[in-house]
């Protein structure tokens, strides 16, 4: 019985795992209720049948506090002063800090933690992001200057590993965006419905577009050329999240396209997509690696394609845009194989019919590098 209790817990622990959820526990649009004392000010807050205590104190300094339930356009945490974030039931692991992009990101700052919190702060996406082994609060001292804050996620889980830095070599880069400031020579083309389409978010540091409620149908595109002439092995990386609706599966009305000389645009099915968010916001971004060495040596345009007609605000955001591929400029290219000319591998194994990749070529007794469409 006692075993039978064990795998139960380990199950249940389990799916747990599976549905960690984040928490919007202040937005500036969802302020909560606020009470003051001698020190700061106070809210209780119940998101998905969790409490969180938020509370913003002055440090005994004296400093005047504005309630973040009155404030004109952010919660602020004026130089000297702390906010504090308490979990009753979850051990907080990660917590995403979003900022009001005030007078071009002047309160845009870093805080001075406490416990075992650490962070990254993206200035130019207005995002500072903290995380810990799984702690119950996080007190954050504003000791570098005012913090002006739109928004606070709390999640019980580490953001995914994939937003790590790719195994891909940066000599090997070939185009990036973050999408966090520009569009960058992208283009957009839109259909119908929106005049703008694609645009970026600089507060979530990435391209969106959204369909409101009542919208007519939608059709917009952002798309590129990429010249991968004399490279190999092209892979291409992006960051994807959603928002009102959370596809599990390539939906017909968010698709990576791909076309070449003009013809039409091709969907790519992708395999990473996140879980949804808890409040019906913005999701969390899962990172999507796609093979593009069918291209290797070739034009393509890649584009996303946002094609949306529902009665639900939805949205699709693409960040951190990388495509890599190996630089074959300085390796002389084989189109045809030579019967007088024998092939081995890197390794200096023989090889009877050489075909797409690298190859040592072994010719009237000299040797070069030479590479095998």
């Amino acid at each position: 019985m006692n075993r039978i209790i064990v795998v139960a817990m380990a199950i249940l622990a389990a799916i747990s795992h599976l549905y960690a959820e984040d928490f919007t526990i202040f937005d500036i649009n969802d302020r909560g209720i606020w009470r003051g004392d001698a020190t700061g000010y106070s809210s209780t807050v119940t998101k998905g049948g969790c409490k969180f205590i938020l509370r913003t104190s002055d440090e005994k300094t004296g400093i005047s506090l504005i309630s973040p339930q009155y404030a004109s356009a952010s919660w602020r945490v004026p130089d000297g002063t702390s906010f504090t974030i308490q979990s009753e039931e979850i051990e907080m692991k990660c917590i995403l800090i979003v900022y009001d992009d005030y007078n071009q990101g002047m309160f845009v700052v870093p805080a001075q933690m406490y416990g075992g919190w650490s962070g990254f702060l993206n200035k130019a996406a207005c995002k500072y992001e903290i995380t810990s082994a799984g702690e119950k609060q996080m007190k954050a001292y504003a000791a570098f200057g005012e913090m002006r804050i739109i928004r606070v996620v709390v999640s019980d889980e580490l953001p995914p590993a994939t937003g790590d830095k790719p195994s891909w070599k940066e000599e090997n880069l070939i185009y990036e965006n973050s999408f966090a400031e520009s569009l960058g020579g992208w283009n957009v083309e839109n259909e119908s419905g929106f005049s703008t389409g694609w645009k970026v978010n600089r507060v979530d540091g990435m391209a969106e577009a959204v369909a409101g409620v009542g919208t007519a149908e939608v059709r917009t595109l952002l798309y590129k050329s990429f010249n991968l002439e004399r490279r190999r092995g092209a892979r291409l990386l992006f960051d994807q999240a959603f928002y009102g609706e959370y596809p599990d599966a390539q939906p017909g009305w968010a698709q990576l396209v791909t076309r070449e000389n003009g013809e039409s645009w091709r969907d790519i099915q992708l395999e990473a997509y996140p879980s949804p968010a808890s409040d019906g916001r913005w999701s969390r971004f899962v990172r999507n690696e796609v093979d593009l060495s069918r291209f290797d040596g070739r034009d393509v345009e890649i584009g996303f394609r946002f094609f949306r007609n529902s009665d639900n605000e939805t949205g699709w955001g693409v960040r951190n845009f990388k495509i890599y591929g190996e630089d074959i400029s300085g390796i002389e290219i084989v189109e045809d194989e030579e019967e007088c000319c024998v092939y081995f591998d890197i390794l200096g194994r023989p090889v009877a019919n050489p075909s797409q990749g690298i190859f040592i070529k072994n010719e009237s007794g000299r040797c070069k590098k030479v590479y095998v469409p």
